[in-house]
């Protein structure tokens, strides 16, 4: 808060912007204390995260969540999805929330000789089909469900491989849930690693596969489209506004492994289809998610947040 006081001070500061619950005291006692408009950006909420509110640490972080939103001028979210848990979980009033999806930084191309090393560091051959999966490993991101499908796929597709990228609390459980289901030999965890190898798997994978359980956005399905690869996701928030079935991808019922298995079974088995996936993938990401259309948005709710505020009776103490 102190410095946040000695930037408004000393730098002509119109507007604060904050993000989520854990700046929420500070950028509240900042608009309060220069009588400035404050614009928040709610990302995730704890409700949906943990499917509703169980003990008294989780109510005091969505308390927390609901005082910000209370606070704030304008509040932002990434999807459709998102608006509507904001106004059901914390009554915000419709016309306060505003959708502007996030962007995406477009990875590098990776160069050939990249691509062969990463392929030797994780013994893919030519033959495999890469399953990619890219996200923290926690339940909500439903790994769990992958790995069940992988163990019925893997009999039939014996060029079948997956690689897990990142890391969380979940990885020991997933990692023995792979020797309880007889396919260690199938699936790769990565852990954390960086934008040059994670950009030589986007390219290397046959189809990427995200069947979050809950999932405000989904960056990672972006970044999967812009690498010109199908991708397979559960139809629940933000993912579900992001691919569109069966042009850009595949659309599952969330926590249904025999849905995940019936659709990697048909991208499997069409590589015609994957590859129009793929390429209309890309052409619709870089169409709708670049920075520059994002920036422009949330320039926009700024200056209709400052032509209110000029409006208004509520300005600085002279």
């Amino acid at each position: 808060i102190k410095r946040g006081i000695e930037i408004v001070k000393n730098r002509n500061i119109d507007l604060i912007h904050a993000h989520d619950w854990l700046v929420a005291h500070a950028s509240i006692v900042l608009k309060h204390v220069f009588r400035i408009p404050l614009v928040v950006t709610i990302h995730s909420t704890e409700y949906g995260r943990r499917g509703g509110i169980h003990n008294e640490f989780e109510r005091h972080i969505h308390e927390i969540e609901w005082l910000l939103t209370y606070e704030a001028w304008k509040i932002i979210v990434c999807s459709n999805a998102m608006k509507h848990e904001v106004i059901r979980v914390f009554a915000a009033p419709e016309d306060k929330v505003h959708v502007i999806p996030n962007g995406f930084n477009a990875l590098k191309e990776p160069a050939s000789n990249y691509i062969n090393y990463v392929k030797s560091k994780y013994c893919i051959t030519n033959s495999n089909k890469v399953v990619l999966f890219v996200g923290r490993l926690v339940y909500e991101k439903g790994v769990h469900i992958l790995l069940q499908a992988i163990s019925s796929l893997a009999p039939q597709y014996p060029e079948i491989k997956a690689i897990i990228v990142g890391e969380g609390p979940m990885r020991n459980e997933l990692e023995q849930m792979t020797y309880r289901l007889g396919i260690r030999d199938k699936v790769i965890f990565t852990g954390f690693i960086n934008d040059d190898e994670l950009s030589a798997l986007y390219h290397i994978a046959y189809v990427a596969v995200f069947p979050s359980l809950y999932e405000p956005f989904g960056i990672v399905a972006l970044e999967a489209m812009s690498a010109s690869k199908p991708v397979i996701v559960s139809d629940v928030g933000g993912l579900s506004e992001i691919v569109i079935s069966e042009k850009t991808g595949l659309k599952i019922r969330p926590n249904n492994v025999y849905d995940l298995i019936d659709a990697l079974s048909y991208i499997l088995n069409n590589e015609g289809v994957a590859h129009s996936m793929g390429k209309a993938g890309k052409e619709y990401v870089f169409k709708n998610y670049t920075w520059d259309k994002i920036s422009k948005s949330t320039i926009n709710i700024y200056e209709k947040v400052l032509a209110e505020y000029r409006m208004s009776s509520w300005k600085p103490f002279t």
